[in-house]
């Protein structure tokens, strides 16, 4: 089990604040914190003399809405973090 956290953007110089509130035509840019948690597990078995892997993820396991608001793209669109996501992976050695 992991995640990751990020806090509001609070600290802007003036520049940086006239720039976010003409953002969006005019309609304001303003970042939100946000927690995402993600999940993951696995296992491995031997077959025959190598050794057979399959990992687990879920990412975003609550399925929260954010943006990054270090994309240099989120005032121009609205550019939403990705949504829950599964990945599963299986390895082996040959």
């Amino acid at each position: 089990m992991g995640g990751q956290s990020n806090a509001a953007q609070t600290r802007l110089d003036p520049a940086e604040r006239q720039f976010y509130e003409q953002a969006f035509d005019g309609a304001g840019y303003r970042s939100t914190a946000y927690t995402l948690m993600n999940l993951g597990g696995g296992f491995g078995f031997p077959a025959g003399s190598k050794v057979v892997r399959f990992d687990f993820a879920l990412r975003n396991a609550l399925n929260t809405r954010y943006a990054d608001y270090l994309s240099r793209i989120k005032t121009n669109v609205p550019d939403p973090g990705m949504g829950r996501t599964f990945v599963a992976r299986v390895t082996t050695e040959f």
